[in-house]
């Protein structure tokens, strides 16, 4: 792998790491009965500050270059990081990487709820001014997914099963390009699911 990817992917485990931290603090300070929103959980997660020894991902793999058309009109606006110096750098991290991760050791859960029973639970909880949660209408019948901490002594202890060993996907029926995009397919996978695995095991 190349030295400053392996290095950015360091950084950005280190990111994961701190930032499931912060969500936790946050879930734990502001723990209640309304539950969070992702996007609530990451506008309360952009407020906490990072440990001191936490090292952003470097700033320079954040940004896609721009593209333009025949014409010179840009086609892709740069994509960079909206929060590049904070753990939580992106929603999209929060939640693709950082609340899946929690959800799978059952720390949290996610449940769909009315904003009418939302703001009836976060009326009746106490310290209501400082959740964080949004302004919401009784008189809304819409649902909302929301995450909410699952208690320790309702988490369900893992079943170790013995793991079958792998059976080479039959890629025969396919012509040599689809094989050849499909083996890239199953090589990043295993080694994205390497990455999750070792990431977790530092957390």
């Amino acid at each position: 792998m190349n030295p400053l990817l392996a290095q950015f992917a360091r950084r950005n485990n280190s990111a994961l790491k701190e930032g499931i931290n912060i969500v936790r603090k946050v879930i734990q300070e502001r723990s209640s009965p309304a539950g969070f929103t992702t996007s609530e959980l990451y506008r309360l997660a952009l407020k906490e500050k990072p440990s001191s020894s936490f090292i952003p991902p470097a700033a320079q793999f954040t940004i896609n270059p721009p593209k333009y058309g025949y014409e010179g009109s840009l086609k892709r606006s740069s994509a960079a990081m909206p929060h590049p110096t904070h753990p939580v750098h992106s929603k999209k991290f929060l939640k693709t990487s950082i609340l899946p991760m929690l959800e799978g050791r059952q720390e949290l859960k996610i449940i769909k709820m009315t904003r009418a029973s939302r703001l009836a639970a976060s009326q009746a909880s106490k310290g209501q001014a400082n959740t964080g949660h949004t302004p919401m209408q009784s008189s809304s019948s819409s649902t909302v997914w929301v995450w909410h901490a699952v208690p320790p002594e309702q988490r369900r202890t893992p079943v170790v099963t013995a793991v079958a060993p792998s059976v080479p996907e039959d890629l025969t029926h396919l012509n040599k390009r689809r094989r050849r995009v499909r083996l890239q397919k199953m090589r990043n996978e295993r080694r994205n699911e390497r990455a999750n695995r070792a990431a977790a095991r530092k957390v």
